[in-house]
């Protein structure tokens, strides 16, 4: 059953009873508990902030009546979406967004982003080992063991085509380990807010990683406040050199490549068996941005036709930027079909 409804995004999770279990996950058993406590609030008010911020409740009013009209009549391929106005937080769209399901290589986003605030050396050549074969889904990789490859590349290959042993071979050596990589995509997802969200493996190659519509919108929030992440994943192909060989990369999602007519500042795809096809997103339209969320789709070919359709309403629906030149381009077209002389 699919919902329109106009209500505000909530805030994320800023409670001080979550820094004991964040002690214990960073380690630092040795340090005085009021030092601590004063540390991690003042690190989780700098890391909120922004979200704060996007999601702030906005007074002038709700979408256009047409738009939510338009969005009720929506017939997805997705089992689960959500589509929010980016800025004011406002909820125009859901379907099923409280559900938490398998997220596949969505997965990836919170890898990259734990790699980028970690303000690790991106130039730190990391080589590909026999533990980042996948061994969950017996997936293939170009990737062969012995690779050597910066941990930038790396991150490049994660986000633009979902490469699962780029992404292992980040978190694996990663100065926390492996296991403890995992412990801090799960405390992040908190400090985030996604509380339905857990983690078990950095690519989302595990269908333990589970998460739902609404906690993934406040995901794809805090990523895109990155740079380095929103470029790379909009990145449409990328080239590298092996010692033999030259392979060519092209984004996993097909709208990057070739469906001109869509700003996309943030994405990341994903599939296993047990997620369906999955496909979160930033897009501008017209001056204004949305964060659209669609998990469980029957078909890569469906969770694309369902951001075509979703962005086509948008499109037909959302007001042109009050630009003076239009305006006045909109008032001579006028005057000219009036008085006989239009196209």
């Amino acid at each position: 059953m699919s919902l329109c409804v106009t209500r505000r995004w909530p805030r994320p999770l800023r409670k001080a009873s979550h820094l004991p279990f964040l002690t214990s996950i960073y380690g630092a058993h040795d340090m005085p508990r009021s030092v601590l406590c004063t540390f991690f609030m003042m690190l989780l008010w700098m890391l909120l902030a922004p979200q704060a911020l996007a999601y702030a409740p906005n007074a002038q009013g709700g979408a256009a009546p047409a738009l939510r009209q338009a969005l009720q009549t929506l017939a997805l391929h997705s089992n689960a979406a959500l589509l929010l106005d980016a800025e004011s937080g406002e909820v125009l769209f859901a379907k099923d967004e409280r559900h938490a399901r398998p997220i596949a290589s969505i997965t990836k986003l919170m890898t990259a982003l734990l790699i980028s605030e970690s303000r690790l050396d991106m130039q730190a050549v990391i080589t590909i080992t026999d533990a980042d074969v996948d061994r969950i889904k017996r997936s293939s990789s170009r990737l062969p063991v012995g690779t050597r490859l910066s941990r930038r590349e790396l991150l490049q290959l994660t986000l633009m085509s979902s490469e699962n042993r780029a992404a292992h071979a980040l978190a694996r050596t990663h100065p926390q380990g492996l296991k403890r990589f995992v412990e801090m995509m799960n405390a992040r997802a908190m400090l985030l807010g996604m509380t339905s969200t857990r983690f078990a493996d950095p690519t989302g190659l595990s269908d333990a990683n589970r998460s739902n519509a609404h906690d993934l919108a406040l995901l794809v929030a805090a990523t895109r406040s990155d740079s380095m992440i929103s470029v790379m994943s909009v990145t449409p192909q990328h080239d590298i050199r092996l010692a033999s060989r030259q392979l060519h990369y092209v984004n996993s999602n097909a709208l990057v490549r070739y469906a001109e007519d869509m700003t996309i500042a943030l994405q990341k795809t994903g599939y296993i068996r047990e997620a369906g096809y999955c496909l979160v997103m930033q897009i501008n339209v017209d001056g204004h941005t949305y964060t659209l969320v669609l998990l469980n789709a029957n078909s890569a070919k469906g969770r694309l036709a369902d951001a075509r359709h979703i962005h086509a309403r948008l499109a037909a629906h959302v007001p042109a930027p009050a630009d003076p030149i239009y305006q006045q381009w909109l008032q001579w077209q006028a005057a000219s079909v009036d008085a006989g002389t239009g196209e």
